[in-house]
């Protein structure tokens, strides 16, 4: 019981742990201003050959299927800007590019909407693949392992008293008495 009751706990524990820990990685990565289409955005590159979770990124806020295009503006350093290889989503905000450039400096990016649709755009960072994966793994791997040891404790004592029944009713003989006589 004690076993099953600790596997319950450490799952318990193991989600409230990775989920705060993802929400956090994904939170921490969404922008904090925003700016309308056609405004220019400011990105400081202070090194572009960073983590990634230190890069820059674009984040749009737009309804579902809004198309929307970004470029570097003209006469300021130019760089690249690509679709990200994690889909992240962090309350109303959705990563949409990743910001690369070669030489670090101020990069000045604009993006427009197609259709007159609305949008809100923001630079926050980039959230990378691996910054994910502990708190997956904590959220998968923790609760398997609580599960996996409660069933061994469990198969054990039920082994330990089997056997333990086995041994006391040998040594009472055939004719025991559950009384003693």
């Amino acid at each position: 019981m004690g076993a099953w009751l600790a596997a319950v706990l450490v799952t318990v524990l193991a989600v409230i742990g990775g989920g705060a820990g993802i929400f956090n990685t994904v939170t921490d990565a969404a922008p904090t201003t925003a700016v309308g289409p056609g405004e220019v955005m400011t990105v400081n590159l202070v090194d572009p050959t960073a983590e990634a979770a230190d890069r820059p990124a674009l984040y749009v806020s737009a309804a579902t299927g809004t198309r929307f295009e970004c470029r570097f503006q003209e006469g300021t350093p130019q760089g690249e800007l690509a679709r990200p290889n994690v889909q992240v989503t962090s309350g109303e905000w959705e990563l949409g590019l990743r910001i690369e450039a070669k030489q670090g400096g101020e990069h000045k990016i604009i993006c427009d909407v197609a259709d007159g649709a609305t949008a809100r755009f923001g630079i926050g960072k980039e959230v990378a693949a691996g910054s994910l994966v502990g708190g997956t793994l904590l959220v998968i791997a923790v609760p398997a392992v609580g599960f996996l040891a409660a069933v061994i404790v469990t198969i054990v004592v039920l082994v330990k008293r089997s056997r333990a029944r086995k041994t006391a009713t040998a040594s009472a003989g055939a004719w025991a008495s559950p009384y003693g006589g």
